[in-house]
């Protein structure tokens, strides 16, 4: 069964080296953008339910709006997602 299309994001180490960042840096930055970070708890009947920041859809809808995502160096200087990695589109993932 196929679950639809997905991006494959390889970092290149060597060109996020060059800006202070590693492998590891540059996918938390993406996944929070993508997937989001609870940034706090709500009370909700009798449990607490998480509140989650991310980028708004219309920042992530294309393949180019995540390739142009900005990435924070340790330095505080931004960077371009596309400059430390490759974003690729992929069809048709098996689900």
């Amino acid at each position: 069964m196929l679950a639809g299309d997905a991006l494959d994001i390889k970092v290149d180490g060597d060109a996020a080296a060059l800006d202070g960042l590693d492998a590891d840096a540059v996918t938390r930055q993406v996944d929070a953008y993508l997937a989001g970070i609870v940034a706090t708890q709500v009370p909700e009947a009798l449990k607490t339910v998480g509140v989650r920041v991310w980028l708004p859809p219309d920042g992530r809808r294309h393949d180019s709006d995540v390739s142009s995502l900005m990435l924070r160096a340790p330095d505080g200087h931004l960077v371009p997602l596309a400059r430390v990695a490759s974003v690729e589109h992929v069809t048709g993932q098996r689900s």
